[in-house]
């Protein structure tokens, strides 16, 4: 979601991860090798996202224990024998001691029943353990006949693995979708754990889709080009919703050349996209190193696409201007619905002004239609500029309608931006 800066509990997450998961990987590294690599591998199978440190592959996400201290007479145990029934048996837990206790406090005991073992909870204390197996603690005591102080807690965070998060089949809120639901993106299991290009249980649905059935419209190079030009978009929406300080930076020519595709038994390499937004290679084999790459050529990608929509735009609307019916009823989209928000922004100041530089009135909801043709609003006050008959136009500009025309049921007026007499054209066919 997206908002302001961090607040104060998020920083304390963070740096509370960033401390103890370190510990708990620099404990792991004293296991067995084979332990440490059999996690470490599958971690790295499924995609594992790693929370705290880069290298922590074995710890799925991390809760802080807080027990306050006890008097001597109160003694109990916090937590009791347990086992932590959702962890995942192949990977273990990890229990890191951060209290500040007074030094004549006694910080008490945690307890693996299996092995009957008792490991005093002094502050540093660091265990690697199965959160399966039976375990628990006491909390920490005050001196005999001392009530205990306020600020005396004993601070335990525990790295564990929830088996959801750890055997690949969970989902994870991966992105946010466009709309106005604010949906979210699931990377579902299915995603996570596909083991075959050509998986015979591949997922579909009861709807014909680009991807599964675009090769019944589309010749095999075409298919293969859009889908693959798709993804790429797909991937800038997404890594768009990433922190905007990372800088991050795709060269979707090597996306699009990471893939090849057969046809008629030949192996083939898809079309590069020069309207992709991205980073582009400056040398022929495209293997310019992407650590330098020019900082500001995304903004000037960005301009080439917005120039792009808006050399479509006025071609548009140069045409449009000439069919009767869309000037009429309007039909022609506003600008900043068919623009799209990169071109909206580039077209902003044209779309308040005319072709002459003048102010247009945004209260007569008016579409400029661009090189010299024609402007429409409904007829809401009496216009005192320079007014031509709309077939007058047609025939000025060599345009000619066919058909039956289209009947107005309401009166409008037509602006010929170029200059005219007033004139009011009612209810007729055009």
């Amino acid at each position: 979601m997206r908002g302001p800066a961090l607040n104060a509990t998020q920083v304390m997450r963070r740096n509370l991860l960033a401390a103890v998961t370190p510990i708990a990987m620099a404990a792991m590294k004293q296991t067995v090798p084979s332990i440490y690599t059999a996690l470490e591998s599958h971690a790295d199978l499924l995609n594992s996202p790693r929370i705290g440190c880069d290298g922590n592959f074995a710890y799925a996400t991390a809760q802080l224990n807080i027990a306050p201290a006890q008097r001597a007479a109160d003694m109990g145990i916090y937590g009791g024998e347990h086992g932590d029934v959702r962890d995942n048996g192949g990977y273990f837990s990890h229990m890191y001691v951060a209290s500040d206790l007074p030094p004549e406090y006694d910080p008490r005991w945690f307890f693996l029943l299996y092995a009957s073992v008792f490991i005093m909870l002094e502050s540093g204390t660091s265990i690697n353990f199965s959160g399966l197996r039976f375990h628990g603690g006491t909390a920490p005591m005050a001196p005999p006949g001392v009530e205990p102080r306020d600020d005396t807690y004993r601070f335990v965070i525990i790295c564990y693995p929830p088996a959801g998060m750890t055997n690949g089949n969970t989902r994870y809120v991966f992105g946010a979708l466009p709309g106005p639901k604010h949906d979210t993106f699931y990377l579902s299991p299915e995603m996570m754990n596909v083991d075959d290009f050509t998986n015979e249980d591949k997922a579909w649905c009861n709807r014909a889709t680009f991807i599964d059935d675009g090769h019944i419209l589309q010749t095999p190079e075409q298919h293969i080009n859009w889908t693959l030009h798709s993804l790429a978009n797909i991937n800038t929406f997404f890594v768009s919703q990433l922190p905007p300080e990372y800088g991050i930076q795709m060269n979707p020519d090597l996306f699009l050349q990471s893939f090849s595709f057969l046809v008629e038994q030949k192996r083939q390499r898809p079309v590069l996209w020069s309207n992709a937004l991205g980073w582009r290679s400056h040398t022929p084999n495209n293997n310019e190193d992407l650590l330098h790459v020019e900082q500001n050529f995304e903004s000037k990608q960005r301009t080439r696409r917005s120039e792009a929509y808006k050399s479509w735009e006025q071609y548009r609307r140069a045409v449009e201007g000439h069919i009767p019916y869309l000037v009429a009823k309007a039909k022609a989209p506003p600008l900043h619905v068919s623009l799209g928000k990169a071109a909206g922004k580039v077209l902003e100041k044209e779309k308040r002004t005319n072709r002459d530089g003048r102010p247009i009135n945004s209260k007569a909801n008016m579409w400029e239609a661009g090189g010299g043709v024609l402007g429409v609003k409904r007829k809401t006050r009496k216009i005192d500029n320079t007014v031509k008959d709309v077939n007058a136009t047609m025939q000025a500009t060599g345009s000619k309608q066919h058909g039956r025309g289209v009947k107005t049921k309401a009166k409008v007026t037509v602006q010929v931006l170029s200059g005219g007499t007033p004139k009011e054209i009612g209810k007729k066919s055009m």
